[in-house]
């Protein structure tokens, strides 16, 4: 049973009636940041990234006109498929697509970037492979009517 007493022992001990404060949690930070060399703005050897900065370097990606093209893919597609100009947008139509799209990606950011890198993903899988689908189709119908013409 001597192992018994000394859980006691060592439980009494850590409850002492001491009447002295425990240090708040901003003291504890502190004496922590101090011992290992952590300064208050930020971790220890890295500048904080200022958000304008960050800011300036994206603003270009939330621009509608660079999502005009990605948002008329479908129809870009479609028109390359089956060669009828009903399928091309014109500016209107491009810029009613591509400013609600440019909306939707800075709210994916903000959400989580990797909705954004995500989405930018399947754009370009969906695009190639769209692509090679039709290449293939035009090298298919053109094997086709050779035969046809011999």
């Amino acid at each position: 049973m001597g192992l018994f007493d000394k859980k006691e022992e060592s439980i009494s001990s850590n409850l002492s009636s001491d009447k002295t404060p425990n240090p708040s949690v901003e003291q504890l930070e502190a004496e922590f940041k101090a011992k290992h060399g952590i300064e208050e703005k930020g971790k220890r050897g890295r500048k904080p990234k200022s958000e304008t900065l960050q800011d300036e370097l994206v603003k270009d990606l939330y621009k509608p006109s660079i999502w005009q093209e990605v948002s008329a893919l479908p129809f870009n597609i479609r028109k390359a498929m089956t060669g009828d100009e009903v399928f091309e947008l014109n500016k209107d139509q491009k810029e009613s697509l591509g400013a609600p799209l440019a909306l939707i990606m800075k709210m994916l950011v903000e959400i989580d970037p990797k909705y954004l890198a995500l989405t930018v993903f399947f754009i370009n899988l969906g695009t190639i492979w769209t692509e090679k689908e039709i290449i293939y189709s035009m090298k298919k119908k053109k094997i086709k009517n050779a035969k046809i013409g011999t």
